[in-house]
């Protein structure tokens, strides 16, 4: 018991005095985080995405503490491998934060990670057949690392999800004594802890990609060596992953509908649905990570169960999950949205301006707002002299503004409009993203930045929050 709480104790240590160090990197490096709005000021220009370099110091530090207090257990090409590919991945994710790699040769870079891993790693056993089970454990590190990815969307959400996944792939393992139960889930556990604290809300650091990527790789490499334990252990090990599996089959399985790339990213994920409902992120964050425990409970529950139990257990659960996700809209087509107007209010008295230079570009947008926003008048611009003709005319609710405008540009449109009415919302949007004039928007008073290109999904939901028209506006915690 001394030496488990030892290794938990250093990896939560090291994490946590890593983070200052990872803040500091991230600033002299420009690794700020670049969120879709402005509303949450604490979240512009001040967060850096360097977490990871935390987190991946504070699991190494707690596998090599295992390693010396364990090498019986530890010290063996499994853990070795591990390490490796959890290097490769992390080196991926740091690019990706820093310099924002083309996804080529990101996905190059992780699937060389974990063909690495599965080769140097001794084998692990799912259906008894060698290659195919190569074959299967490079799938689920790659697909068990991008799910965790694509839950790290909210401040804390990520952390407390790992704790949660990590409990449950414990409590498994301890079942039939794995040798590689304990240590490695505290390790996780730790790690995720000693962040967490820094990244619940309002997050000071955020921990990007290279941490997100190392800790949904840690954790597949963990279910991996679970249901290694044999056929019974597979189902469990799959109900204690289920949040991340679904999450992610489900986002697949709604952008083929929806006629989009797959690879597009969206803000109709699990926790945006409830988000969407329940303005407050400490209370989304309890919500998912309780869901988590409750898979993990059940997880833990279908290991002593027979395996045709265990199948209907987790069908029911996942039915159960999919039935939820249906009724909180997450199918719900983009072009059939059509969001309510504020309350007393009639259809004419809602009123979008859209200035852009790129007449192509005001004209996607005017029809795309036509028929997404019910009843609301769309008006256009070329240039700011045309915004001042049509501020002139009638104040609009909204204005969707670009930056690089000929004569006064939209820095300068937007001191106006704020001069003129501070009641106007406006989102800026420009193919020049960068601090700078997300800095400088704020300041001349925008309430929103969107960087080209971007997805009309975003803007539609920067809409919805800034007049009101449906979600509850976003409030910083």
């Amino acid at each position: 018991m001394l030496n488990y709480l030892i290794v938990f104790g250093i990896t939560l240590g090291v994490t946590a005095l890593f983070v200052p160090l990872a803040h500091i990197l991230g600033k002299r490096m420009n690794a700020w985080d670049a969120p879709d709005g402005l509303s949450d000021t604490s979240h512009v220009n001040h967060v850096t995405r360097t977490g990871g370099i935390a987190i991946t110091a504070g699991i190494y530090a707690g596998l090599l503490a295992a390693v010396f207090l364990k090498p019986a257990v530890y010290a063996n090409r499994t853990v070795a491998g591990a390490m490796a590919g959890a290097m490769v991945v992390f080196v991926t994710g740091l690019l990706d934060d820093i310099h924002e790699i083309k996804p080529w040769l990101k996905a190059v870079m992780l699937v060389a990670a974990c063909l690495v891993t599965s080769l140097v790693v001794n084998h692990v056993e799912l259906t008894g057949l060698k290659r195919l089970d190569f074959i299967l454990a490079v799938l689920i590190l790659m697909g068990g690392t991008n799910a965790f990815n694509l839950m790290d969307g909210m401040d804390g959400l990520a952390s407390g999800m790992a704790v949660a996944a990590s409990l449950g792939l414990l409590a498994v393992s301890r079942i039939d004594h794995a040798p590689f139960a304990g240590m490695a889930q505290l390790v996780i556990i730790g790690a995720a802890l000693g962040f967490l604290a820094f990244n619940r809300p309002r997050a000071k650091i955020f921990m990007g990609d290279s941490g997100s990527l190392v800790l949904g790789f840690s954790l597949s490499w963990l279910a991996l060596t679970g249901a290694g334990g044999g056929p019974e252990r597979i189902i469990p090990v799959m109900l204690v992953m289920s949040p991340f599996i679904l999450d992610t089959g489900l986002a697949i399985v709604r952008r083929q509908l929806n006629n989009m790339d797959i690879f597009t990213g969206d803000r109709r994920h699990v926790y945006d649905l409830l988000h969407s409902r329940d303005a407050s992120v400490w209370r989304v964050d309890l919500k998912m990570w309780g869901l988590g425990l409750a898979y993990s409970a059940l997880g833990f529950s279908a290991a002593f169960l027979d395996p045709r139990w265990q199948a209907a257990l987790l069908l029911l659960s996942w039915a159960a999950f999919g039935l939820g996700m249906v009724r909180l809209g997450m199918f719900e087509a983009v072009e059939k949205r059509r969001l309510p107007l504020p309350s007393g209010l009639a259809p004419e008295m809602v009123k979008v301006l859209v200035v852009d230079d790129d007449p192509n570009i005001t004209k996607a947008l005017a029809v795309f707002l036509t028929k997404s926003l019910k009843g609301c008048e769309i008006r256009t611009a070329a240039d700011g002299f045309a915004a001042g003709q049509a501020l002139a005319q009638g104040r609009p609710d909204l204005v969707i503004l670009d930056i690089l405008l000929p004569g006064l540009d939209g820095f300068g449109v937007c001191r106006q409009i704020k001069a003129l009415d501070k009641n106007i919302k406006v989102i800026a949007i420009s193919g020049n993203d960068t601090a700078k004039n997300r800095r400088k928007m704020k300041e001349a008073g925008a309430d929103a930045f969107l960087g080209k290109p971007f997805r009309l999904e975003q803007l539609l939901g920067e809409c919805d929050r800034l007049l009101k028209m449906g979600n509850p506006p976003v409030i910083p915690e």
